[in-house]
C-alpha cells in the first residue's frame, strides 16, 4: 500500500507538469470551440479497432503462458486485461499487478507465472517501441532543430547522444552486468538454500518464488505458434497506428495538413513515450508530446493538437470505464455457466 501512494505522489505531479505544459499559453475556449468542427462518423470505427486492440493483447498474453495455457480461457484474459487499462487510470503500472491477480483467481494460474510473461510481454513491446524510436530518429527526423523543439533542448542531447558508440556500449554493458549479477544472486541464493536454519528456509522460500517468476519470463521459449504470435503483435501495432489515423480523419487534418498512414506511425511512437511516463492514465504527459508532434512536425495549431489529444484520450478513458465492467461481468457469467 505504501508503494502505490508513493507512486500516486511521484505521478500526479508528472502528470500535473506536462499538463500545464500542454496547455500553457493556449486559450481553452479556443480548443473547445474547435470540438464543433469534429466529424463524429468515425467514432463507430474508432471503438472497433480500440476494442480489437484489447483482444488481440490478451490473446497473445495467453499464447506466452506455456503448459499453463490449458488452464486459461480466454474472456478471463479479455476482462484481465480491460481490468489492468483500468486501474493503471489510478495508479501507472498498478494495472500490470491488477490484470494477473485477476487471471490467477479466476483460472487458478500461479501469480508469479502471470507477472513474469507481463514482464516479458512490456519487454518485448518496450523492445518494438525502441526499434522504431531508433528507425524515427536515424532515418525520419534527422534535424537537431527539430529534436529539440519537440523534447527541450537537455532531453534532445541525451537522445541525440544515444546514438554514439559510447552510449550503445553503455548500454550493452548495463544489461551484460544486470544479467552477470541476477545468475550470481540466484547461485548465491540456491547456497544458501542447502542450510539447514532460518536464513536456509527463507531461501528456500525466495527461491521457489523466483523460480516460478523466471519460468513465466522464460516462456517465450514455449510459445507454440510464432507465426501466429507475430501475427498478433503486427495486428496490435496497427491498431495503435489505427487509432491515431481515425480522429486524424475525425478532424480533418490529414486532408489539410498531409498526414496520412505512415505520418499516423510516427505520432503513435512519439505519443508512446508520453503514455510510458510515470503519469495517472498517460494524463498531461500524453497530451504534451501529442500536441508537440502535431505542432512540431506538421504545423498543426496548438489549440487543434490539444484539442485532438483531449478527445483522444477522454475517448479511450470512456471505452475502458465502460468495457471494463462489461468484460468482468461477461467473464463472471461464462465462469459461472461453465462451473455448472
Amino acid at each position: 500500500m505504501k508503494e502505490n501512494w508513493k507512486k500516486i505522489a511521484v505521478s500526479i505531479p508528472i502528470g500535473a507538469l506536462f499538463l500545464w505544459l500542454a496547455f500553457k499559453n493556449v486559450d481553452v475556449d479556443e480548443v473547445l470551440k474547435s470540438f464543433e468542427n469534429i466529424s463524429y462518423g468515425w467514432i463507430p470505427g474508432f471503438i472497433f479497432v480500440s476494442v480489437l486492440s484489447y483482444l488481440v493483447r490478451a490473446e497473445r498474453w495467453i499464447l506466452l503462458l506455456g503448459e499453463e495455457r490449458a488452464k486459461a480461457h480466454r474472456s478471463t484474459f479479455n476482462a484481465g486485461v480491460f481490468f489492468g487499462y483500468l486501474m493503471n487510470y489510478i495508479i501507472p503500472r498498478l494495472g500490470e499487478v491488477s490484470r494477473c491477480m485477476y487471471v490467477s483467481k479466476k483460472d487458478s494460474i500461479p501469480l508469479l507465472t502471470l507477472i513474469g510473461t507481463v514482464v516479458l510481454e512490456r519487454v518485448i513491446d518496450t523492445l518494438m517501441l525502441l526499434m522504431m524510436v531508433i528507425i524515427l530518429f536515424v532515418y525520419v527526423i534527422t534535424d537537431e532543430h527539430t529534436i529539440i523543439s519537440l523534447f527541450g533542448k537537455e532531453n534532445a542531447e541525451i537522445l541525440l547522444g544515444m546514438g554514439s558508440y559510447e552510449s550503445v556500449g553503455l548500454i550493452v554493458g548495463i544489461i551484460v552486468a544486470g544479467i552477470f549479477f541476477m545468475w550470481l544472486g540466484m547461485k548465491i541464493l540456491k547456497v544458501v538454500a542447502n542450510r539447514e536454519d532460518f536464513f536456509g528456509k527463507m531461501a528456500q522460500k525466495i527461491s521457489g518464488l523466483l523460480d516460478v517468476f523466471i519460468k513465466g519470463l522464460t516462456n517465450i521459449r514455449k510459445v507454440h505458434n510464432w507465426p501466429y504470435f507475430i501475427i498478433l503483435t503486427a495486428i496490435l501495432w496497427l491498431c495503435y497506428t489505427l487509432m491515431v489515423l481515425i480522429p486524424i480523419s475525425m478532424f480533418d487534418l490529414g486532408a489539410q495538413y498531409g498526414i496520412g498512414f505512415a505520418d499516423s506511425a510516427i505520432i503513435m511512437v512519439l505519443s508512446a513515450i508520453g503514455v510510458a511516463l510515470p503519469s495517472p492514465g498517460a494524463i498531461g504527459t500524453y497530451h504534451w508530446f501529442v500536441k508537440q508532434t502535431l505542432y512540431v512536425l506538421y504545423n498543426v495549431p496548438e489549440i487543434i493538437g490539444l484539442a485532438y489529444a483531449f478527445v483522444t484520450h477522454s475517448s479511450m478513458l470512456l471505452l475502458i470505464l465502460v468495457a471494463a465492467p462489461i468484460g468482468i461481468g461477461l467473464n463472471s457469467f461464462i465462469l459461472r455457466k461453465r462451473d455448472r
